[in-house]
C-alpha cells in the first residue's frame, strides 16, 4: 500500500506521513524492500525528520538481507564518509 502511496498515484501532494508509517510497519516485520524505503525516508526527510543515522540503519537491516540498492548505499556512505570515516576498500565491499 505505501509503494502504491508514494510512487503509483498521480497526485503531486504526497501523504508522506502515513507512507512512512505503512513502511515503518513493514520494515519492523523483516521486510527488506521496506527497510530499504524507510532508510530512503530518514535519509531525504520523508515524513519524518531527516536522520542520517538511522537511515544508515535501515539501509543495512536490508543490505544484510541481500537488498541491492540498500548494499549500494551503504557503500555510498563510506565513500563519501557519511557518518565514518571515509573507507574506499569498505566502499567496494
Amino acid at each position: 500500500m505505501a509503494y502504491k502511496l508514494a510512487f503509483l498515484t498521480k497526485s503531486k501532494k504526497k501523504e508522506w506521513h502515513n507512507i512512512f508509517c505503512l513502511w515503518l510497519s513493514a520494515a519492523k516485520g523483516g521486510h527488506k524492500r521496506a527497510q530499504f524505503y524507510l532508510g530512503t525516508c530518514y535519509d531525504n526527510g520523508l515524513g519524518i525528520h531527516k536522520d542520517t543515522k538511522e537511515a544508515y540503519k535501515w539501509y543495512l537491516k536490508a543490505a544484510k538481507q541481500g537488498h541491492m540498492e540498500s548494499q549500494y548505499n551503504i557503500g555510498f556512505f563510506y565513500s563519501e564518509g557519511k557518518l565514518m570515516r571515509q573507507n574506499t576498500l569498505m566502499a567496494k565491499v
